[in-house]
């Protein structure tokens, strides 16, 4: 498996099961999908993501969103929520890769709530939806986005 070579300012990736109806937490010795994003090098570059297969051996086309925040991947697992998978970035956005529309978007840091600094993380919710989480002064805080 050749990986992508892009001049880069930071990467992550999530490895899931490829079967269709799983939910990607427990899977071994079956096909696989390889979720990679990466930043770009020069200042202000989108954010891009590809995704290898183990089916057929191949990487999907780049896909990218821009940060207008000149910001790189963090060097943290992908978190999945349905079929979405999600990472966060420096700037404290985050991007999220569809594997249904093989798509990716953004949460700026700016739209989300002002927890005064903390880091907000993506979680999946009880309901599977996507939300974010942080902790402040001992607390634990949640915020659902909607349906997955």
């Amino acid at each position: 498996m050749r990986t992508p070579r892009p001049r880069l300012r930071g990467f992550s990736a999530a490895v899931l099961c490829a079967v269709g109806g799983c939910d990607h937490l427990d899977c071994h010795s079956g096909p696989f999908l390889v979720v990679y994003v990466w930043a770009g090098f020069v200042e202000y570059d989108p954010t891009w993501a590809s995704v290898y297969s183990s089916e057929t051996g191949e990487w999907s086309a780049a896909s990218s969103v821009a940060d207008r925040r000149c910001s790189s991947v963090e060097p943290k697992r992908g978190e999945v929520v349905g079929n979405v998978v999600c990472f966060t970035l420096h700037s404290g956005s985050i991007v999220m890769y569809d594997l249904g529309d093989h798509s990716l978007s953004s949460i700026k840091r700016q739209d989300m709530p002002d927890v005064h600094g903390a880091e907000v993380v993506p979680v999946p919710m009880e309901d599977g939806s996507l939300g974010l989480a942080t902790i402040v002064a001992s607390r634990l805080y949640l915020w659902s986005l909607g349906t997955a």
